[in-house]
């Protein structure tokens, strides 16, 4: 599996990203991110379906009166829950249907759970995108974006590491009874600032 190196910061972002990575295809959080941004539907069903059109799955808006009907459709299905402490909406991916329970993809807690029945279809608005994964196909760029998102990530490890390191150099050679000790506050403040 290629994951992907940034962890998704929104829900629908997860969606997608968790839709692919269970798909086996090679595409960049970046990518899909910057998709989003400029989607001007974004969130919503209509922005999940055009991000996911850009990796070749193709996907059916849907609205379920019954919702015990979604157990004919063909999975993996996204569906839109209830938050359970609030007003709030959240993409949710259906995997597997069974007699009384459901695999699916719990988005609170971003991974592949078991639920009731009864417990689904009490959060469940009815409303949900099908689709047709069967010519999905990877990201376009891959390689050249995966290596962008690599460097991106390294050169914040870098900094990370590079910071404390500064200071502990500088707090060494600050021991110096050579050294001035207005030159190394300032070289810190420096390297403080810098970062």
């Amino acid at each position: 599996r290629n994951t992907l190196l940034q962890s998704p910061t929104s829900n629908i972002e997860a969606v997608i990203i968790e839709v692919c990575h269970m798909l086996q295809l090679n595409v960049t959080s970046s990518t899909i991110s910057q998709y989003l941004k400029r989607h001007p539907e974004t969130p919503s069903l209509s922005s999940v379906s055009d991000t996911l059109g850009q990796f070749n799955i193709e996907s059916l808006g849907f609205h379920l009166e019954n919702k015990m009907n979604l157990k004919n459709t063909k999975v993996p299905v996204i569906v839109q829950i209830r938050e359970l402490n609030g007003d709030g909406r959240l993409f949710a991916i259906v995997l597997h249907w069974g007699k009384d329970y459901i695999r699916w993809w719990n988005p609170i807690n971003r991974k592949i759970e078991i639920i009731s029945q009864g417990d689904f279809l009490h959060i469940f608005t009815g409303y949900g995108l099908a689709l047709h994964v069967e010519e999905a196909k990877d990201e376009k760029n891959y390689k050249t974006e995966h290596q962008k998102e690599i460097l991106k990530i390294g050169f914040r490890f870098l900094i990370l590491f590079l910071f404390p390191a500064a200071c502990m150099s500088n707090s060494i050679l600050s021991q110096n009874p050579h050294s001035n000790w207005k030159i190394c506050f300032v070289l810190n403040l420096l390297y403080f600032l810098g970062t």
